[in-house]
């Protein structure tokens, strides 16, 4: 299944670049969230002197930051879940067009916990 010579092989930088673009655009996408939370963390910390606001700020990002985790877990599982349906139906191809309607019904499953999230 795998030799020790493909083990050991770099991969050409050809095959990295869809890896390397996606990497970027997601560590982008961090890194503007968070700049935007510095931003808002350091305006809600000039509202009031007794810390009452910038307290409150805080448990409110630290929740959504818990919610972001949920929703990146569930994200991710349902990448590898609508791939893997779609796999299947294009294994059992018999010359006939290929039904997709396994992965959907997995993609709308996905879709709809990620949205009944409270």
């Amino acid at each position: 299944m795998l030799s020790s010579r493909k083990l050991l092989r770099l991969p050409s930088f050809n095959a990295l670049r869809p890896l390397l673009v996606g990497g970027l655009s997601v560590q982008m996408r961090a890194v503007a969230l968070n700049i935007a939370f510095l931003a808002v963390t350091r305006t809600t910390q000039k509202l009031d002197s007794s810390g009452i606001a910038a307290a409150a700020h805080a448990i409110t990002v630290q929740l959504w930051q818990l919610g972001g985790v949920v929703l990146l877990a569930m994200s991710t599982v349902a990448s590898i879940m609508v791939p893997s349906e779609v796999a299947k139906a294009n294994k059992e191809e018999t010359g006939k067009p290929v039904d997709l309607s396994a992965a959907r019904l997995t993609a709308d499953r996905y879709v709809v916990m990620i949205l009944c999230l409270p």
